[in-house]
């Protein structure tokens, strides 16, 4: 008969070795996911941002908070958080400055669900400020297709908020400075589907699951963050004085699911494969250092990036769809009211 200590101690035994065998799995998985500081010419001693004006939309948290900070560890002019929440944003904007030193870090209301929000903010800021040299278009929303949540504005919430509240606040601060673009989409841009004859129907209405691609993932994030990629590349053939970069972080642990109630059975699954997988936001954020601090002869203007290197099946893909991306922006325009300003 098994005694219940010999039970014990091999259930032990057992815990300890999966414990190092995912020890090991996240350690070989993370050797692949960028540190800045890592970079040449990208570490905090080399790269300096003395005199600049940066925006980082949701910079309150997840990765835009860790990204504002580190970059203000940097010393630019100011550091802008563009925040709906503006007293979380203005208990971030003093986290920094206590953390880094920094004394011009500060919230600026911004709400992407509203285009009048989007309008006032980028009135305040001109007048505030002369130019802009980096703009962080990082702010986002993960919402279950099934509320059917809808912005100010009447759009599907992601297109609204992901796409279009990002797309008015750059082409009315683009000529303020020329700001150096850098526009946070995800590797789920390769499951979106936008195409000339579907786009107006995702900005509106959205798109239903059909079993193809990932379930887990609403399917107007995802198109969403393929607007991303596809904003950034027609940005770029239209202004090409204007250097953007589309980035993906990677999968994070960030407030972006706090939307979505997942069981808990299903989290106890999970865990594993989020152990392994899943970086901090301070390791997502990375991606966004790079894309703002690498010089733009080492960046392929309009790429999408992650870890340093272009997504190529995601970038060619996009790269293809030129008449898309013409329509796409076209399309947000007439949406946006973009023609009258």
């Amino acid at each position: 008969m098994v005694s219940g200590n010999t039970v014990a101690y091999a259930l032990g035994g057992l815990a300890v070795s999966a414990t190092a065998v995912l020890m090991f799995l996240r350690k070989r998985t993370s050797r692949k996911w960028i540190n800045v500081e890592n970079v040449p010419g990208l570490d905090i001693s080399s790269k300096k941002l003395d005199g600049q004006v940066i925006v980082i939309t949701g910079g309150n948290t997840g990765l835009g908070f860790c990204a504002a900070k580190e970059l203000a560890r940097r010393n630019p002019a100011a550091v802008i958080l563009a925040c709906r929440n503006v007293v979380a944003g203005n208990e971030a904007a003093r986290q920094i400055m206590k953390e880094t030193g920094h004394s011009n870090v500060k919230c600026m209301l911004l709400d992407l669900a509203s285009l009048e929000s989007v309008r006032s903010f980028v009135t305040e800021f001109k007048q505030e400020y002369s130019s802009l040299d980096t703009l962080v278009c990082n702010a986002g929303v993960w919402m279950p297709m099934e509320k059917k949540a809808k912005t100010a504005d009447g759009f599907e919430i992601h297109a609204g908020v992901n796409h279009l509240g990002h797309f008015l606040l750059v082409n009315l601060l683009r000529g303020h400075g020329n700001p150096r673009v850098v526009v946070v989409s995800s590797g789920l841009s390769g499951s979106g589907r936008v195409t000339c004859e579907n786009m107006e129907d995702l900005l509106y209405a959205g798109r239903e699951f059909d079993g193809k691609g990932p379930g887990f993932a609403p399917t107007g994030y995802c198109d969403s963050k393929l607007m991303n990629v596809m904003f950034t590349k027609e940005l770029v053939k239209r202004y090409p004085h204007t250097r953007a970069y589309s980035l993906c972080p990677g999968m994070c642990k960030t407030e972006l699911g706090r939307n979505v109630n997942i069981p808990f059975y299903k989290k106890i699954i999970m865990i594993p494969l989020f152990f392994i997988f899943v970086r901090t936001a301070f390791q997502g954020a990375q991606n966004i250092l790079y894309s703002v601090l690498q010089s733009d002869d080492k960046q392929v203007n309009g790429g999408l990036y992650r870890d340093g290197d272009l997504v190529t099946a995601t970038d060619d893909k996009v790269n293809e769809s030129k008449e898309a991306n013409e329509k796409l922006w076209n399309i947000s325009a007439k949406a946006v009211n973009l023609e009258e300003e």
